[in-house]
């Protein structure tokens, strides 16, 4: 497993007040994001104390790596530690039909599409929008839409979004 010395630290640390204002000053990835990105989770954002108990849980055991896009196809998928992939297999069989391997310690799934368009919070916002609406995904994931902004070279925020409801911002991360 990925140990957390190893994931993006630039935007570690900070609060949820300034990850949003750094997303509403980020521009949309150019160039289009191609290729691996680790990642990083910064803040769950589930209310008051939900969201601290999953940022600890998430302190302790965070299989997600990070993600692969590819900006010529416009697809990509998320990268996930070996060591999860028995309670993904349990907890969403559906997606773990559609898997690929990454590498020997990792392994690929939850396909998504992206695209340039509006962000759904703000729509003044220009994001790169990460689209997880596919068939293979599990019904309750195909409800989560990322969107994604360039705050510095080669770092990029990220916000998950559960789209009911007029959309919810469920958690902050970070690629690198």
């Amino acid at each position: 497993m990925q140990s957390s010395a190893n994931r993006p630290r630039t935007l570690a640390g900070r609060s949820a007040a300034e990850l949003e204002g750094l997303f509403a000053r980020g521009v949309p990835p150019d160039p289009a994001l191609d290729g691996r990105y680790d990642g990083a989770l910064l803040h769950m954002t589930l209310g008051p104390g939900l969201g601290m108990v999953f940022d600890r849980m998430a302190d302790l055991w965070l299989p997600w790596l990070g993600k692969r896009f590819d900006a010529a196809a416009q697809t990509g998928e998320n990268v996930f530690d070996m060591s999860a992939y028995r309670a993904g297999e349990r907890l969403t069989p559906a997606a773990y039909r559609a898997w690929w391997p990454e590498d020997v310690a990792s392994y690929r799934a939850l396909r998504f599409r992206t695209s340039p368009p509006d962000g759904l919070l703000d729509p003044a916002a220009e994001v790169l929008r990460i689209d997880y609406d596919l068939p293979d995904n599990p019904p309750p994931l195909r409800r989560i839409t990322d969107e994604v902004v360039a705050v510095q070279p080669g770092v990029y925020l990220g916000q998950a979004i559960w789209r009911p409801a007029g959309g919810h911002r469920l958690a902050w991360f970070t690629l690198e």
